[in-house]
C-alpha cells in the first residue's frame, strides 16, 4: 500500500545474492566517507574561525548538520537520499568557498573527487556516468572561468591561503585513497 511505498522511499532496493558483496563494500565506504566529511567540516569551522571568515563558518555548520542527518539516514538504509544530499552539499560548498576565497584556496578540488566515484558506481549506466561527468565538468569549467574574471569576496593572507589550499589537496587525496 501507500504506507509501504512511503516507508521505503529513497531506500536502496533489496540486493540479489551476487550483489551483496559490492553493496556491503559500497555501504562500508559510504559510512566511512560520511564520518570523514563530518570531521573535515568540523576542522574547517575551526580553521575559518581562526581566520574570521564567518560566512564559511556558517556554511560549514550547515554542512555538519547535513552529515549528521546523512549518518542517521545511513543507519536506516537511505543510500540514494544520502548520495543526493552529499552531491548537493559538496557542489554548493565547493562553489561558495571558491567564490568566497578564490581559486587558490583549492576548494574546487572537491569537485574532481566525484569523477572516479561516478565511474566506480556499478549501478549507473555508462550514459548516466557520461552525463554526470559532463555536467560536473561544465560546473568546474564555469567556476574556473568565473574565478578568472572576478576577485574573491574575502581575501586571506597568502600564508593562510596556502594552508587552505594544501589542506584541501591533502584531504582530497586522502578521500580518494
Amino acid at each position: 500500500g501507500t504506507n509501504v511505498m512511503h516507508a521505503n522511499a529513497g531506500k536502496q532496493p533489496e540486493a540479489a545474492p551476487d550483489e551483496i558483496l559490492p553493496l556491503q563494500r559500497f555501504r562500508s565506504t559510504l559510512g566511512r566517507g560520511l564520518y570523514a566529511a563530518l570531521f573535515i567540516h568540523l576542522f574547517f569551522i575551526v580553521l575559518f574561525y581562526a581566520r574570521d571568515v564567518y560566512v564559511l563558518i556558517c556554511v560549514n555548520i550547515v554542512s555538519v548538520l547535513i552529515y549528521v542527518i546523512c549518518i542517521w539516514f545511513f543507519a536506516h538504509g537511505y543510500n540514494r537520499l544520502i548520495i543526493t544530499l552529499v552531491w548537493v552539499e559538496v557542489l554548493v560548498h565547493a562553489v561558495v568557498a571558491t567564490v568566497w576565497l578564490g581559486w587558490a584556496s583549492g576548494f574546487h578540488y572537491y569537485l574532481i573527487i566525484f569523477v572516479p566515484l561516478i565511474f566506480a558506481n556499478a549501478a549507473r549506466s555508462i550514459g548516466n556516468k557520461i552525463t554526470f561527468s559532463l555536467l560536473l565538468g561544465a560546473v568546474y569549467v564555469v567556476l574556473d572561468y568565473t574565478m578568472g574574471s572576478i576577485s574573491p569576496l574575502s581575501v586571506l593572507p597568502p600564508g593562510s591561503l596556502n594552508i587552505m589550499r594544501y589542506s584541501n589537496i591533502v584531504i582530497c587525496l586522502g578521500l580518494l585513497g
